[in-house]
């Protein structure tokens, strides 16, 4: 006998053996309670949030978790709430009621809007199953990446191709992919006759200014990105040195004025040995193409300077995936869709079918935290 009950924090301990026992990412527990504990999203929520739900066997032992992270978001001025999907793992003899833990994540009476951004092809099977939608975004699900430094690139291509000679080949592979980008790129220079580009770790009360500013651009859906929002999203990041942000200032009048910024962590696949960074956020006031491109070039150097093998970029609105496709990016076929929403309103959900509502990306959920 099983029961399905909420979860809570104290099942940290269940959770993690349960991701072990099929060889998951476990995330250690006091990063596992920030997802909840002192997140600004819940400063407006005025009923007990579910952290997520349990299956629980007659023992005692967690045989099924499915989490659920709330996040604040705005469209048109008006603030809603949405719940992320996060960690969806149940033992295989439990699996008959994965879909009850589904059913009860999306039908939480105080939320706006439901959201996967790490999803499988499982994951996507079962929420469209119960009407969620792609995201509709174009070429979600394909990644873009640019090399920084090829000889650990090419060993991580050998390692994963588990070819014999993987030493040699991946040397081989390290020095074909230079030559190529050699010869399909054109040389790239920052721009900084009005603009000064900078490196921090903070997320400082400048942040909040430019919110404001973002929040008054045209109509779509957006995260909010203030101080403290922030601050907890990127927190086991930066307080690793797994991140760093690239902020880009406006110089006018001996005045400097916060217009842009780009927040990059590291994601490594230790699997084959592959030291990876992630393009998580760039938002720029007025979607100026020259200050992302710079945005991105400033965060490349410091790729190559930290001996990173390569940074990746997922999702992003339109524009943006413009400007970093003029950069002469390597591209890769995710296995599927990653990005999935269910609005709660008929009005909502015509109003998220357009494209141009949307700017998904790695903070957009559970990818970066």
């Amino acid at each position: 006998m099983t029961r399905i009950r909420e979860a809570n924090i104290e099942d940290h301990a269940g959770v993690a053996a349960l991701e072990m026992r099929y060889g998951l990412f476990t995330t250690p527990k006091a990063d596992w309670c920030q997802r909840w504990q002192g997140n600004p999203a819940l400063e407006r929520v005025s009923t007990p949030w579910p952290i997520g739900w349990i299956i629980e066997t007659e023992a005692g032992q967690v045989a099924g978790f499915f989490g659920n992270i709330p996040m604040a978001y705005e469209i048109n001025g008006k603030r809603m709430l949405a719940a992320v999907t996060n960690s969806w793992v149940v033992d295989e003899d439990h699996r008959s009621q994965s879909l009850e833990l589904l059913n009860r994540f999306l039908n939480q009476p105080s939320v706006d809007l439901f959201l996967s951004t790490t999803a499988n092809s499982q994951t996507m099977a079962a929420m469209t199953a119960f009407k969620a939608r792609k995201v509709p975004q174009p070429d979600c699900d394909q990644a873009l990446f640019w090399i920084t430094n090829y000889p650990g690139f090419g060993r991580a291509f050998a390692a994963k191709a588990n070819t014999p000679f993987a030493e040699v080949i991946g040397q081989i592979a390290g020095l074909g992919f230079c030559i190529a980008d050699v010869v399909r790129r054109r040389p790239s220079v920052l721009t900084p006759k009005i603009h000064k580009f900078d490196t921090t770790l903070v997320f400082d009360d400048r942040f909040d200014v430019l919110w404001q500013r973002l929040r008054s651009g045209p109509g779509m859906l957006r995260l909010v990105r203030d101080q403290s929002s922030l601050n907890w999203h990127f927190r086991r990041f930066l307080n690793d040195d797994d991140a760093w942000i690239v902020t880009c200032e406006k110089v006018e009048k001996n005045i400097d004025t916060l217009t842009g910024y780009a927040v990059f962590v590291r994601q490594d696949n230790a699997k084959i040995g592959l030291r990876r960074a992630l393009l998580a956020d760039i938002q720029v006031e007025g979607n100026d193409k020259g200050v992302i491109r710079d945005l991105v070039l400033t965060g490349l150097a410091e790729c190559r300077a930290r001996r990173l093998d390569l940074l990746e970029a997922i999702g992003l609105a339109a524009i943006k995936r413009q400007v970093l496709k003029g950069m002469t990016p390597w591209t890769r076929r995710l296995p599927n869709w990653p990005y999935l929403y269910k609005a709660r309103t008929s009005s909502l959900a015509e109003m998220l079918r357009n494209p141009t509502f949307w700017d998904a990306s790695p903070i957009d959920g559970d990818a970066c935290l």
